[in-house]
């Protein structure tokens, strides 16, 4: 049995194609530019700040839910 990680990432301004290291944020902190939190997760969903060096730090710029079925 395999074991897989799933982490979310975001593209500030959305253009995969097109965009600058400074624009993309990890799950994890130390993965990013400016070595700041960007996404969360809380209260069963996924919350992110979409701004280099944390912006006004309210993690509500995209906020995604899921439900895992079994």
């Amino acid at each position: 049995m395999s074991t897989y990680l799933y982490a979310p990432f975001l593209i500030a301004n959305g253009d995969p194609n097109n965009f600058n290291t400074y624009e993309v944020y990890f799950a994890f902190g130390a993965a990013n530019a400016d070595g700041v939190e960007h996404i969360r997760s809380a209260n069963g969903a996924v919350e992110f700040e979409d701004l280099f060096g944390g912006g006004d730090n309210d993690f509500n710029d995209m906020v995604v839910t899921f439900e895992v079925l079994a």
